[in-house]
């Protein structure tokens, strides 16, 4: 007990200071098992609006300018050519590499979408889906977009 007590209150702590800092902190038990981490992936899978293997086609610019994910495949959803996708948040993910292939669950909508979570329990997410997205789109990294010319 003294060491859960302990932990919560370092992250706390650490949720603070990093708050300040604009960044995602979140802290999972490491001794889930694998029927929670299952349980978990269809909580997941179940909420999102849209389920997409996809390429960043425009990158993410900053508030107010979403990246634009041209769709390959949609697994769960309303089909779309393309998805635009922002960060509500420091734990959303930005898509800054044009180029860049992933699958991603969609949450919010319908006009600027959100990932909501990283892709860290992909492979719990995959089982639930029953497609397994090293064979079907393979993850590939994009070029960074050139920053702008600065005076």
């Amino acid at each position: 007990m003294r060491g859960w007590m302990m932990a919560a209150m370092v992250t706390i702590a650490g949720a603070a200071i990093v708050g300040q800092a604009q960044a995602c902190a979140v802290v999972m038990p490491a001794d889930r098992s694998y029927a929670t981490k299952m349980r978990e992936a269809r909580q997941r899978v179940e909420a999102a609006v849209a389920i997409v293997d996809g390429e960043v086609v425009v990158p993410y610019g900053g508030e107010g300018r979403p990246a634009v994910i041209r769709a390959e495949r949609v697994l769960r959803g309303t089909a779309l050519a393309e998805y635009k996708v922002g960060a509500e948040t420091s734990c959303d993910m930005e898509f800054l590499d044009v180029g860049e292939r992933f699958r991603v669950l969609l949450y919010g909508g319908p006009e600027v979408f959100i990932t909501g979570v990283d892709q860290s329990e992909a492979l719990y997410e995959d089982r639930v889906l029953k497609s397994d997205r090293r064979k079907v789109w393979p993850y590939r990294p994009g070029t960074p977009a050139p920053k702008p010319a600065g005076p």
